[in-house]
This record gives structure tokens, C-alpha cells and sequence, in this order.
């Protein structure tokens, strides 16, 4: 399928200093930041989290911005990035979500970014994967060879136990009854009767999605990637993952760093305070993000 540059009046891109819309395809859209005009100097492209989230990271009336902060504060050390939206903000533009979204097409979506931009001459290509798209990125990888994979905020097991974790922390009751649905959705794809405490989680338009994420393993997918340098990055005051998780990537992949950040969120904030301050950052678009996560990544792509 074609790709689309729009707003670019140059044909020579790559040497505009400045943020460009790309569209890799109808429904891959995204950002180009582009400080630096050498295709051999690091392009990092970012992958969002679960849910309907934009290039910026943000959903619905939930406005973070995380992942735009991020990419600025890249842009600032004169390094490239790419970061766009999942092809669900493509469809619920349109109004029309189709039920038979599989976990493998956001998988696909990435390889086809990186392969444009290989095609564009890139030669210097790093994922950045956020808690789903830690996943996201890493199968990429192992379809489409970069130079180097970034996980933030990833898991380690498979979204299966990763949510009954999270929603038992909160209702410990439903542990047998999240359990029971998973085995139901592992087995025939699909939840005849869904508990009706679970109906968010378990709704069927969600099923068959959630079926074929939990079919992958982070653990096997890290074992395939050998020789990718892997770059793992957590919080201390991540709500949602636990540093734990990174913990186990790191001593899983062959070629990893570790880089635990104290009190850093999921969404890449400093939280110094309790639970209610930390989730307030989740809609905070004007705080600050980790310098240290920037840091990090800078120092890593360019070593």
C-alpha cells in the first residue's frame, strides 16, 4: 500500500527540522520529528499502551501526553522519532470499531513503519515500546531486525495473569471467576457467560482481541531475540506493572540492560506523594517527565 507524506513542500524531507505528518498507510498516521538529516544517526519509533490510545498518549478525556513529552524531550538531545497512532483512534474516527481486531494486527502495523522507513533509507531504527507496545515492539523485532528495542513499563507473563494480578489487588473476590474466564476464552476464543462483574473486561466485542494477546508470550518472544540489544526501563511507582516484571525481561533476554527509576510512573511522571497523586499525573499533561528515562534512552540508541 502506498505511503503519504503530508504538508511536505520539499522532496527532500529528511533535511526539514521540524515535525511532520506522516501516513504510512489509511490508517497508520503519525508524527515525524526529524532534528537530525543523517539516515545513519538513531530513529526511535514509539509504540502506545493498551487501549485507544493516540500518538501522544492519550485516550478519550484522559490527556497525558507522555508520549509526546517523550519524543520532545528526544527532539531536544537531536534525536529522531516517529510516534502514531493505533489503528483503533483510525476506526473509532470513523465510528466503525470491528470485533476482529487481533493483538498480531498492531504487531503488523509496526513492522510496516519500520519497513518504511528502512525504505526512506533509515538505517539506524530503535522501537520504544510503552506497556503494551513493549510487546507490540518486541514480536516486531522479531519479524523485521532493528537495531535495538526499548521497553517501558513491559511485562514479562502473559496479559492473561498480568490482569487477573491487577484486578485481584483491587477486588480479590474475582480471582476464581477471572481465572475460570480465561481458561473459557483460552480454550474456544470466546466467553459464553460473562460474570457480570467482569463485563468491562470480558465484553464481546474485546474477547477475541484479549484471546490472541494472551497467546503470546513475552517470555518466548524474548528468547528468539538474541542478538537485539534490549533496553529495560521501570518505574518504582508504576501502579499497573511491577518492577518485578522488568526484573524477569532482563534476566530472560540475552542482551538487555536494566535501568529501574525511582519513583517514576506508568506514565513516565516523578511521584513523590501517594496513590490519588500519582493517578492525578495520568491527566496532567503540563508535568514533567523523567529526565532520567530521557537520559537513559539517549545514552543507550547512541552508544
Amino acid at each position: 500500500m502506498r505511503a503519504t507524506i503530508i504538508f511536505i513542500l520539499s522532496t527532500s524531507f529528511l533535511f526539514c527540522q521540524e515535525v511532520k505528518k506522516i501516513e504510512i498507510d489509511s490508517i497508520i498516521k503519525g508524527d515525524l520529528s526529524l532534528v537530525n538529516s543523517n539516515k545513519n544517526s538513531p530513529l526511535l519509533i514509539l509504540t502506545q499502551g493498551s487501549g485507544p490510545t493516540d500518538r501522544n498518549g492519550n485516550q478519550g478525556m484522559m490527556i497525558s501526553n507522555h508520549s509526546k513529552l517523550l519524543t520532545d524531550s528526544l527532539k531536544n538531545r537531536g534525536i529522531n522519532s516517529f510516534r502514531y497512532d493505533k489503528r483503533t483512534i483510525h476506526y473509532i474516527n470513523r465510528k466503525n470499531i470491528p470485533s476482529n481486531i487481533k493483538f498480531n494486527d498492531f504487531v503488523l502495523d509496526l513492522v510496516k513503519v519500520v519497513r518504511y522507513f528502512k525504505k526512506h533509507g533509515f538505517t539506524n531504527i530503535h522501537l520504544i515500546g510503552h506497556s503494551q507496545g513493549s510487546l507490540v515492539s518486541l514480536k516486531a523485532a522479531e519479524i523485521e531486525p532493528v537495531n535495538s528495542v526499548i521497553s517501558i513499563a513491559g511485562t514479562s507473563r502473559t496479559i492473561d495473569l498480568v490482569l487477573t494480578e491487577q484486578i485481584t489487588a483491587q477486588y480479590p473476590s474475582l480471582k476464581s471467576a477471572l481465572e475460570k474466564s480465561f481458561k473459557e476464552l483460552r480454550e474456544n476464543d470466546t466467553i459464553l457467560k460473562v460474570n457480570p462483574f467482569l463485563k468491562s473486561v470480558f465484553a464481546p466485542q474485546n474477547q477475541k482481541f484479549i484471546s490472541s494477546w494472551a497467546k503470546v508470550d513475552p517470555a518466548e518472544v524474548l528468547k528468539k531475540l538474541d542478538n537485539t540489544p534490549i533496553l529495560v526501563i521501570q518505574g518504582t511507582k508504576d501502579l499497573q506493572i511491577p518492577v518485578e516484571d522488568a526484573q524477569n525481561i532482563d534476566s530472560i533476554a540475552k542482551n538487555s540492560k536494566l535501568v529501574e527509576i525511582k519513583n517514576m510512573n506508568h506514565v513516565f511522571r516523578i511521584i513523590e506523594g501517594d496513590r490519588s497523586e500519582n493517578l492525578a499525573s495520568y491527566s496532567n499533561p503540563k508535568q514533567a517527565i523523567s529526565s532520567e528515562m530521557v537520559k537513559a534512552i539517549s545514552s543507550f540508541v547512541r552508544q
